[in-house]
């Protein structure tokens, strides 16, 4: 298998092993400048004093009446199923009777 790929690839000359060379040492100055650089990981909240945990008191208090909510919100929804089966309804009796789409729900009987 060497003497197959050693036949196939051309030799590299000396500006390539010299380019190589250049690039790994390259790469292994950069990767150790950085290992300097990197600074441990600290604790953020050290330096905060006057943190108070959040209670139930905190939190914001419904108000209106549940139930008008709810009915406003459902009323939508409904619209907009409505709406959306009134469309479906309407674009398949529009592909039925255009003759674009044949359902074949059972032999025809008759004639």
């Amino acid at each position: 298998v060497q003497q197959q790929r050693d036949r196939h690839t051309p030799p590299i000359t000396l500006l390539q092993k010299y380019f190589l060379i250049s690039t790994m040492l390259a790469r292994t100055a950069l990767s150790t400048l950085n290992a300097f650089k990197a600074q441990p990981m600290s604790r953020g909240m050290a330096v905060v004093t006057n943190f108070k945990p959040l209670t139930m008191s905190d939190l914001p208090v419904p108000q209106g009446s549940w139930k008008e909510a709810n009915t406003k919100k459902q009323r939508s929804h409904n619209i907009t199923l409505l709406t959306g089966v009134v469309i479906a309804l309407a674009t398949i009796i529009t592909a039925k009777e255009s003759g674009l789409v044949q359902f074949y729900f059972g032999p025809k009987i008759g004639k």
